[in-house]
């Protein structure tokens, strides 16, 4: 089965797209997306589909802790911080 240059590429944007969810209303693009991520408090059906889950809640942080978790995984932190740094002491 041969897929269309555009579904191919559709496909690999959504391997790349992180997407924090925590209700029903969430899981279509959960389903979809390359790295489903749940807060503390979602629903046990949006916590099955989450590769990963936060340890706060929503609205306590949790998407800070997400963006985090991902520099962490991508092994970015050090150069994150670097960039930052680098900002602050050049505005």
């Amino acid at each position: 089965l041969h897929l269309s240059l555009r579904r191919q590429r559709q496909m690999c944007i959504r391997d790349r797209i992180a997407y924090l969810g925590d209700d029903m209303v969430d899981i279509p693009v959960m389903e979809i997306v390359g790295l489903p991520i749940a807060v503390a408090n979602a629903t046990p059906e949006v916590m099955k589909l989450a590769k990963h889950v936060t340890k706060v809640k929503g609205g306590e942080g949790a998407f800070r802790e997400a963006i985090e978790w991902i520099i962490y995984k991508q092994g970015r932190t050090e150069e994150i911080y670097k960039i930052m740094r680098e900002k602050v002491l050049n505005s």
